[in-house]
């Protein structure tokens, strides 16, 4: 048996990736009030964040389901690096940035319908 479980790696990858887009999302909002359609937008963006805090919770259920959870993560200037734990032992991943924007992009598609 291994001790590696692809069904727990990818509900850590997209935890991680539903973080990285929910403080995104954060951030812009802030940056979007000299807009003109300020509140629509707000509007959105609080809306699609609700979203994406309940998948997080959803997911946060199935990681502890699953005896999984991040212990540790470390944003450098080309990838995030992330540890977890299941099964008691200790697993490292990084992910590129690069390829963490497409799939934030991608993800919020996902969000808004597109």
């Amino acid at each position: 048996m291994s001790i590696f479980d692809n069904d727990v790696s990818r509900l850590i990858q997209k935890t991680v990736y539903l973080q990285i887009l929910r403080s995104t999302l954060e951030w812009d909002r802030l940056r979007m009030r000299e807009t003109k359609m300020y509140k629509v937008y707000n509007s959105l963006i609080d809306h699609v964040i609700n979203e994406i805090s309940h998948d997080l919770y959803e997911l946060k259920k199935q990681l502890m389901i699953n005896k999984a959870k991040i212990v540790f993560e470390d944003q450098l200037d080309k990838a995030r690096h992330v540890e977890y734990q299941h099964r008691g032992y200790v697993f490292k991943v990084e992910y590129l940035n690069h390829h963490i924007k497409l799939a934030c992009e991608n993800l919020l598609q996902d969000y808004l319908g597109l």
